[in-house]
């Protein structure tokens, strides 16, 4: 029997622009069951420069902001390849994307 290797895994989705929707709930679903939603949601902020575990930390948000690039249209990637944390992607990416019609998304925006 053949277990894929998890890290690996891709997000079923890519967002095209049309389906923010259904993408940004796909999306927080595969980094939540990560362990790694902290990094998008601000409960795992960057520690400080000097922080002994800043290393450990960029890996992590390097990882996520692999994911989150890696689930765009090839045509979306230049919008968002260029912010330095995943946090930043995502919410550039809701900031360009949502469209005020799904409440939670707003709930969600709010947080």
């Amino acid at each position: 029997m053949y277990f894929p290797d998890s890290s690996t895994t891709q997000i079923a989705i890519k967002l095209d622009g049309n389906n923010y929707g259904l993408w940004s709930q796909v999306v927080e679903m595969y980094i939540s069951g990560k362990d790694k939603l902290g990094y998008i949601n601000d409960d795992l902020p960057p520690p400080s420069p000097t922080d002994p575990g800043i290393r450990k930390w960029k890996t992590e948000d390097l990882t996520i902001q692999r994911w989150l690039i890696n689930s765009l249209d090839p045509s979306l990637i230049s919008n968002f390849i260029q912010f330095p944390t995943a946090k930043a992607i995502w919410d550039s990416i809701a900031t360009t994307f949502f469209d005020g019609k799904d409440t939670s998304q707003v709930y969600d925006l709010k947080r």
